[in-house]
């Protein structure tokens, strides 16, 4: 364990704490990394944020980004793109109704390639998901490449399958922000769950890594980043044969289904290493929502087995919203250096 994550004995697994792992990055690289940029440049690194209707679990995440920004003097703008009321209350299709949302779909692609070309905005994302009547692909194949710091981007997919076949370097923590890392941006979640293994020491050459979930957001670039890494992956889903044998054999297990206590302690190989993507609500009474958030691995059984393990909250999730703000930051120097924006 590095010297910040020293913890004293205990029965229970060590645990990887994402959210005092993402404000040292953010305090210590970021900030940092954003005052240079601003006194090189005259201004500060740009964050667009493009949300389509009302949803209220959008807002709640939107707002989160917006304050980890303000934490390390990002500037962020919203744009919103509201919905007719019809879209909104998700009424039956009619010849209106479906011209109503071709023309949201025009508005979305319109916005994007208004921001594709200003120069102050150096990072866009799209709030997902999207309406249901909205190509998800097509929307975000529409940001440019340079600006997109989802790393959700066709481009990006096919950078990183090249990325990853190549074997992983010495870690040099001595270079500089705008020189360290790929030249491209990582999804921001698998980036997060390898920066938290790497924060807290956590060896992944060699080890077998089981992946539960083969998602384009998480589980198929997080495989791709253990790869470069030169772990032993195995991806499992819903069609997986004995999937609690296949869980078992894993020295790192990283779960990214959306099954609420999915995986059970007996499934934890003893000494493993979890990573619990989930993020699941669950009715609690006690609460004033009237309900919790949970992962997909029941933490309380899993704790008792494993070396270590991410909560929830409090784990992936505060890691995801720092590794958009890296990629960002990463965005803006490299803009910078490629086309003097």
């Amino acid at each position: 364990m590095t010297e910040n994550h020293q913890q004293q004995e205990q029965p229970h697994a060590i645990v990887l704490d994402g959210k005092a792992t993402s404000e040292r990055i953010q305090q210590h690289e970021l900030a940092p990394a954003c005052a240079a940029f601003l006194q090189q440049h005259g201004r500060r690194v740009g964050l667009a944020v493009v949300v389509v209707g009302a949803r209220k679990d959008s807002a709640t995440y939107v707002r989160m980004k917006q304050r980890a920004c303000t934490a390390v003097s990002i500037e962020s703008w919203k744009v919103h793109i509201p919905l007719p009321d019809a879209l909104e209350a998700g009424e039956d299709g009619t010849g209106e109704r479906m011209q109503q949302q071709r023309a949201v779909v025009q508005e979305i692609l319109d916005t994007i390639q208004k921001l594709n070309a200003r120069d102050d905005v150096d990072g866009i994302i799209v709030q997902l998901p999207l309406p249901s009547f909205c190509d998800e692909d097509a929307i975000l194949a529409t940001i440019a490449p340079a600006k997109d710091v989802d790393g959700l981007h066709p481009e990006s997919h096919a950078v990183l399958f090249q990325y990853a076949t190549k074997r992983a370097a010495r870690k040099d923590a001595n270079r500089s922000l705008e020189e360290s890392g790929p030249s491209f941006n990582i999804p921001c979640t698998p980036a997060g769950c390898i920066e938290l293994l790497d924060s807290y020491d956590v060896p992944i050459e060699g080890k077998r890594v089981v992946v539960l979930g083969r998602s384009q957001i998480v589980g198929l670039p997080v495989s791709l980043l253990c790869l470069h890494r030169n772990a032993t992956i195995t991806i499992c889903h819903s069609r997986t044969e004995d999937l609690k044998a296949r869980v078992r054999e894993a020295d790192i297990l990283i779960a990214a289904i959306g099954r609420a206590n999915f995986v059970r302690g007996d499934w934890i190989k003893p000494g493993a290493t979890v990573i619990d993507v989930g993020i699941n609500p669950v009715d609690d009474v006690s609460k004033k929502a009237g309900y919790r958030l949970v992962g997909d691995v029941n933490y309380e059984e899993a704790s008792k087995v494993a070396h270590a393990i991410t909560p929830v909250p409090g784990g992936v999730g505060p890691m995801t919203v720092t590794m958009l703000l890296r990629n960002t930051v990463q965005s803006a120097y490299r803009r910078k250096k490629t086309v003097g924006a």
